[in-house]
């Protein structure tokens, strides 16, 4: 026959009005109970203090044993979050101008002015195309507004997530007489109580930790956990647009006195019209294919405004004629102006025969 536990021992000779220590403090082998204050005229009102060594045990009690579940708890209530955002996610936002809808009137007047100054024929247009100038002619300053949003936003949705989490583990004990002193961590209750518990459930052999488990799965119908899919799937209402809205407009702002005295374009007019063509073509970083020819590939990787030339990577399909088996026949970089683009696009033949004409000069 299994013995009885350590504490229900404990707790039994308590209640009974034996002295089981001089000591006001009694400390038990129990991991769960920090310690015990005796009440020297009504020793069923003795103080517990419970304190789980780790949030594992914590959550164990409550049903969730699930490893995402755990690693989801530790890092929204005891790791350093907010940190680290998922940059890739909000640099895409922003490409596709989905982060540009979040610009106040104030902003967007702004970034009219900009475009009116540089490209106005983007007034209006299509906020991907907007994005996508932004991104070539302002690289830094863009980098700046995906991150003001970026981490506003990972802040909110943690905070949101965080909320969640607690309020499903707040005070689980609370209905069984024991006391939430620190989510997650600090419980209090009496020896009375916890004693009732043991005699009620007839579970004599069992540590505290067992009991609690016992308690919730018994008399709590709620299901608890499912929290690793929280932080892609919690609504964030209380983004701090006035922040995000004051630093973007610093931003733009910059970018306005930049452009006063800027000496960065060779052609203004000229960078335009390759910029224009590049984002009717499909935009930067995109794999593209030749029009006339599908074995050709190519990727616009940014425009030198001091020049006016704009960077490609072309690759070229083993089924192209000029592959000879070697990776240096498949991908290669050139540098193109306005109408070289054009003459690659439309008229890959004579592109190729006149940059090797080229090529025999350098």
């Amino acid at each position: 026959m299994e013995e009885n536990s350590e504490l229900y021992e404990l707790l039994d000779s308590i209640v009974k009005g034996e002295d089981v220590s001089w000591n006001r403090t009694i400390y038990t082998d129990d991991k769960l109970v920090d310690y015990i204050s005796q009440d020297k005229d009504n020793k069923k009102s003795s103080t517990v203090i419970i304190e789980f060594p780790d949030e594992e045990d914590f959550l164990y009690t409550l049903g969730v044993d699930d490893d995402d579940d755990i690693y989801t708890y530790r890092r929204f209530n005891y790791d350093s979050y907010g940190s680290d955002i998922d940059y890739y996610r909000y640099e895409e936002d922003f490409r596709e101008g989905y982060l540009l809808d979040n610009f106040d009137e104030s902003n967007t007047e702004k970034l009219n002015n900009i475009l009116r100054f540089l490209n106005p024929s983007l007034i209006g247009e299509d906020k991907y195309k907007i994005a996508q100038f932004l991104t070539q002619s302002f690289p830094s300053e863009s980098d700046e507004i995906i991150y003001e949003y970026g981490y506003r936003d990972q802040e909110c949705i943690e905070r949101a997530v965080k909320e969640e989490i607690n309020g499903e583990t707040k005070n689980p004990y609370v209905r069984f007489g024991i006391k939430e002193i620190y989510n997650g961590r600090r419980y209090e209750t009496n020896v009375g109580i916890l004693y009732h518990w043991y005699k009620q459930l007839k579970c004599p052999t069992y540590d505290l930790k067992k009991l609690l488990t016992l308690l919730i799965s018994r008399y709590t119908k709620n299901n608890i956990g499912g929290w690793y899919e929280l932080e892609y799937n919690t609504y964030c209402n209380d983004f701090d647009n006035e922040g995000f809205q004051r630093d973007v407009s610093n931003i733009l702002d910059k970018i306005t006195d930049n452009l006063e005295d800027s000496d960065k374009y060779l052609d203004i007019e000229e960078y335009k019209n390759l910029l224009n063509k590049i984002i009717e073509l499909g935009g930067f970083k995109n794999r593209l294919s030749v029009p006339k020819d599908e074995t050709i590939k190519y990727v616009i990787t940014d425009i030198d405004p001091m020049t006016n030339k704009a960077h490609l990577v072309v690759q070229y399909d083993t089924s192209h004629p000029d592959y000879d088996g070697s990776v240096a026949s498949i991908k290669k970089d050139r540098s193109v102006d306005f109408e070289g683009l054009n003459l690659f696009l439309y008229h890959p033949e004579l592109f190729k025969e006149s940059f090797e004409i080229i090529k025999r000069f350098m």
